[in-house]
């Protein structure tokens, strides 16, 4: 009968069993081989990760310094628009471009104020007091 059932349908069911797990116990070892390659290759792990990190943070920061070099500012004085902002003077009295004062905490106060009374002068006369007209 078995012999019958194998002539009419072309093969065992045990023996194709067999067969798909054969197969795939050889693809999960030519998986595990290929990982191991990669590893070896690439390497592996939070370490590795660190390491490659550390480099990519060094090769931007050498970007950085090579820019600042060249153009005679860094890009963090950068605004949105790519217009650069210099700091005038320098330790509790700095100003950048726009005036605003920045590391003495005694000045703050009053350029808050000045901002007050700038908006009111415009919200009387309709214009701002640093244009020229």
């Amino acid at each position: 009968v078995k012999h019958l059932y194998d002539v009419k349908f072309g093969a065992d069911m045990k023996r194709e069993e067999k067969t798909y797990e054969y197969r795939f116990q050889d693809c999960l070892d030519s998986l595990h081989q290929v990982k191991a390659l990669f590893a070896q290759r690439f390497g592996s792990g939070e370490e590795e990760y660190q390491v490659r990190l550390g480099q990519c943070q060094d090769s931007l920061q050498e970007v950085a310094d090579l820019y600042a070099q060249k153009y005679g500012h860094g890009i963090d004085e950068l605004d949105e628009d790519g217009s650069v902002w210099v700091k005038y003077g320098h330790g509790l009295n700095s100003f950048d471009a726009r005036g605003n004062v920045s590391g003495n905490t005694e000045l703050q106060p009053l350029q808050a104020k000045l901002e007050t009374v700038k908006s009111l002068f415009y919200k009387k006369y309709g214009h701002d007091v640093d244009v020229e007209e």
